[in-house]
């Protein structure tokens, strides 16, 4: 048994997701404008993006008043790299230089410039709903980019379960929607600990990472297969060599939601 026990800070992994596609069409049985459970002003926008032929990845913005906000900006002077990073009220958001952006924040097209020109904005989620629920409509081709956050829950029955949510954080028109070309897959990135890995088919592995979050922990299966097989099948092979290992996999989206 221990005799001393030191509180340690796990660091947090991060997915990232990149694509284009249609918007087919957003839940408007989420009202944009709502209440959190302690009656703060909250705003949710819920849409859906067909990436490929019956493949559609839900979009998911929410955000909610606070007393505080953080904003941040890149120090080139700052021999340690660090950004500068200030803590103003809710009610005085508005008031920074406009170097300092909102730390929570979606960058997005919001109307076009006297030159025909679509114009990019930045501003805290908060503020940048009503505007994105405003500038885009279902059927506009999309590009967007943002974080995919991996949360594990207990359900009813006592089971956990994991919920991913794509939360995106640039969201900008497009054209030239293809499904049949590769550039337009949709394509993530994502850090993660190994926790199991299993043969699951003729060069394919099954394996499951666990994503850790801001006071939360999630768990995911991912495929590999063709390169990533080859790359990493030997390595799997022996679980004491990549029992909780860190590793960057980069793939296909490929869940679909109704």
């Amino acid at each position: 048994m221990a005799e001393e026990a030191e509180k340690v800070t796990l660091k947090q992994t991060r997915s990232t997701f990149a694509f284009k596609g249609r918007i087919t069409n957003f839940d408007e049985t989420k009202p944009i404008e709502g209440k959190t459970s302690k009656g703060n002003p909250m705003r949710t926008l819920i849409f859906n993006i067909e990436t490929a032929e019956g493949h559609i990845h839900k979009m998911q913005l929410r955000a909610y008043q606070r007393d505080k906000v953080y904003f941040s900006k890149f120090n080139k002077d700052n021999k340690d790299k660090k950004s500068d990073i200030k803590e103003v009220k809710w009610e005085d958001r508005f008031t920074l230089d406009k170097e300092y952006l909102p730390m929570d924040r979606v960058t997005f097209h919001k109307g076009k410039d006297d030159n025909g020109k679509e114009v990019s904005v930045t501003a805290l989620t908060f503020d940048a709903i009503p505007d994105i629920a405003q500038e885009f409509k279902v059927g506009d081709i999309v590009r967007v980019v943002g974080n995919i956050e991996i949360k594990e829950f207990e359900g009813r029955d006592g089971n956990m379960s994991n919920y991913v949510t794509l939360i995106p954080t640039r969201i900008f028109h497009s054209s030239d929607l293809d499904f049949e070309s590769e550039k337009f897959q949709a394509n993530f990135t994502s850090q993660f600990l190994i926790e199991s890995a299993e043969k699951t088919g003729t060069k394919e592995l099954t394996v499951t990472g666990i994503s850790i979050g801001n006071r939360v922990i999630g768990r995911q299966d991912y495929i590999f297969r063709d390169k990533a097989y080859d790359a990493y099948e030997a390595f799997i092979r022996d679980e004491a060599n990549h029992k909780y290992t860190a590793i960057i996999a980069n793939g296909i989206l490929v869940n679909a939601t109704e």
